[in-house]
């Protein structure tokens, strides 16, 4: 057996019978059920009492009406992700089909950019606009980039794409928290 894995086992060993058995130090008092630990959890005088639960309030028919087409959008980028990873999972360079198919994708992906770009948001939405708007601005210049890699049969460009890709996913993957946190705020 390896001495380093020898000597972890021992520490390992050791740390664990610590946290069991528990620690006294040179005055320190132990806990018994005749001297039990008690924690005192009043505020002290004259301190603010903590603040109330934020109210949920109710979405306006313009926030409904936005989320809605914000919805529409994500679906249809959704969907054009999902078939362009499938597609992209066995490249098929000259197969006029898989071409057409991948080509088909990407156009969806810069309408459902453009689309999302045209929406309107109430100022309570805007952050989580601009910050999905950011996310598929990255999506769309993939899209040009996957299109000029698979043309040339150019890998750095491939890579620029998965790149940009992956940067607007995370992107669109915080904008997606951002309206969970809005949607549990509001009934």
């Amino acid at each position: 057996m390896d001495k380093r894995w020898l000597i972890s086992g021992i520490v390992l060993v050791c740390v664990s019978a610590g946290m069991f058995t528990g620690c006294t130090s040179s005055g320190a008092e132990q806990i018994t059920p005749s001297n039990p630990l008690i924690i005192d959890m009043s505020p002290e005088p004259g301190a603010n009492p903590p603040p109330a639960p934020a109210q949920s309030t109710t979405i306006t028919a313009n926030e409904q009406s936005y989320l809605t087409a914000l919805g529409s959008n994500g679906n249809t980028y959704s969907d054009a992700t999902n078939s362009l990873g499938v597609l992209t999972e066995d490249f098929q360079i000259g197969n006029d089909e898989w071409t057409l198919d991948v080509a088909v994708q990407l156009a969806i992906l810069r309408a459902a950019y453009d689309e999302a770009v045209a929406l309107n948001p109430p100022s309570s939405l805007a952050h989580i606009h601009s910050k999905y708007i950011e996310g598929l601005s990255h999506i769309n210049n993939a899209t040009y980039l996957i299109a000029e890699g698979l043309d040339n049969l150019d890998s750095d460009k491939i890579n620029q794409a998965t790149a940009e890709l992956v940067i607007g996913n995370k992107l669109i993957n915080e904008a997606t928290a951002l309206l969970n946190e809005f949607s549990a705020s509001h009934t």
